[in-house]
């Protein structure tokens, strides 16, 4: 009876690891795939599928999602300017996201969602607008109270962090301790897409 337990787990193990391609990402986890970081969180609704490439690129497909945002990135962020080429298709956000802790801030660049305005600035002969909100549910450190910053403005490649994070401390708000940054795919309500991202 023992052989044959031993034989029927080998085989369901087995079967598992062969339903899924090395580097498929399926549940919630952050971690490296050669020296570059990945976030995944989804709420568990509907089917959203990472690959990881090996190097600094990955591919998604989602479909009839609650909400998920998935990406690839740099943590810490060390103000770094993100380069990437990609597109997406059926996304609510496609984009530079990101944390800063100590205390939470969640932001994107390019989103005008939400928020009041806090001013407005340029980098690169591009305008923006800093709007934050104050939101509580799931964040890095688990569930609670944060804060979110939206920039309105143009978020295709490239973003330099550094200075985004100078322009919004020139406008009264502190920039804590530097978190991940990562080239974001975002959905929610029921939609269905994918898209491909490679960081240079």
């Amino acid at each position: 009876m023992k052989k044959i337990t031993v034989i029927l787990f080998s085989l369901v193990g087995l079967l598992l690891s062969c339903s899924l391609k090395p580097g498929t990402i399926v549940s919630n986890q952050t971690g490296t795939d050669d020296g570059y970081f990945y976030s995944f969180w989804t709420t568990g609704v509907g089917s959203v599928v990472m690959n990881l490439d090996g190097g600094s690129g990955y591919t998604l497909t989602w479909s009839n999602v609650g909400n998920f945002v998935v990406g690839k990135g740099h943590n810490p962020c060390n103000s770094t300017n993100l380069v990437w080429t990609g597109s997406a298709t059926g996304a609510q956000y496609f984009g530079v996201y990101g944390w800063l802790s100590s205390p939470l801030v969640e932001y994107y660049i390019g989103r005008d969602v939400g928020g009041g305005t806090v001013g407005t600035y340029s980098i690169s002969a591009h305008s923006y607008t800093l709007k934050t909100f104050n939101c509580n549910g799931p964040n890095i450190t688990g569930n609670g109270a944060f804060e979110q910053f939206n920039c309105a403005g143009d978020g295709s490649s490239p973003i330099n962090l550094g200075d985004h994070f100078a322009e919004w401390e020139i406008l009264g708000e502190t920039v804590t301790t530097q978190n991940y940054c990562i080239v974001a795919t975002e959905g929610w309500g029921g939609s269905s897409g994918s898209s491909s991202v490679t960081l240079q």
